[in-house]
C-alpha cells in the first residue's frame, strides 16, 4: 500500500498535473476572461463611485458583474486585511486561519450569484449547490479540527514563520510576508474555489 502511495505521488501526480493544466488552458477562452472583467472593472467603479458620492448601493449591480471578479476583489481585501493584522500583531499566521473558512464563503458567493441572476432558489445549478455544502462540510470540519488544536489563539504563531523571519532580512521579509502569506495563500484559497465557478 506506501509503495502504491509513493509511486501515485512520486511518479503519477507530477505527470498528471501539466495535462491537467494544458487541458484546462485548451478550454480556456481568454476573449470571455478579457471582455467579462474589462466590463465588471468598469461597473465596480462606477457602482463605487455612486456608492462615494451618494452614499447609496445598487445590489443590483452584482447581477450583471462578474462574481469572480469580486470574489477577487474581496480576495485583495481579505489580503490587505490579513497583512496589517500580521504586522500589528507581529504574527503571521492570520492567513492559516483562514484556510478552512474562505473556499466555502467563496463557494456560496457564488450560488448566491446564481441564485439572483435565475430569480428563484429552485432554479440554482445543481452541481453548484454540491459543491458548495461539500466545501462547507469540508471547511467545517477543518475548522472544527484547528480550533481543537488552538488553532486560532490569537498569539499562536506557526514555528516556521519565526524561523524565516530568522533567515530572510527586514527588507526582503516586508515583501515576503505581503507577497507570498497574505496575497499569494489568498489568492490560492479563491483558485481553490474556482471549479465552483465554472459550474
Amino acid at each position: 500500500c506506501c509503495l502504491q502511495l509513493t509511486v501515485c505521488f512520486r511518479f503519477l501526480a507530477p505527470r498528471c498535473f501539466p495535462l491537467v493544466a494544458a487541458h484546462m488552458l485548451i478550454r480556456f477562452d481568454p476573449d470571455f476572461l478579457t471582455n467579462s472583467w474589462t466590463s465588471s472593472l468598469f461597473e465596480f467603479k462606477q457602482s463605487a463611485l455612486h456608492l462615494v458620492n451618494f452614499g447609496q448601493f445598487d445590489p443590483s449591480v452584482i447581477i450583471h458583474l462578474d462574481p469572480f471578479f469580486l470574489a477577487f476583489v474581496a480576495c485583495c481585501i481579505i489580503s490587505v486585511v490579513v497583512w496589517l493584522l500580521a504586522w500589528v500583531q507581529w504574527n503571521f499566521s492570520q492567513v492559516d486561519r483562514l484556510w478552512s473558512i474562505v473556499p466555502f464563503v467563496y463557494c456560496w458567493w457564488f450560488v448566491l450569484v446564481d441564485c439572483l441572476r435565475t430569480g428563484s432558489l429552485a432554479s440554482i445549478d445543481g452541481r453548484l449547490l454540491l459543491v458548495a455544502l461539500l466545501t462547507t462540510v469540508w471547511g467545517l470540519r477543518l475548522t472544527y479540527n484547528f480550533a481543537r488544536k488552538g488553532g486560532y489563539n490569537p498569539k499562536d504563531e506557526d514555528y516556521r514563520w519565526a524561523v524565516l523571519r530568522g533567515i530572510i532580512p527586514r527588507p526582503l521579509w516586508d515583501i515576503f510576508a505581503f507577497v507570498f502569506i497574505a496575497f499569494y495563500q489568498n489568492l490560492l484559497l479563491l483558485l481553490i474555489t474556482a471549479p465552483a465557478y465554472i459550474c
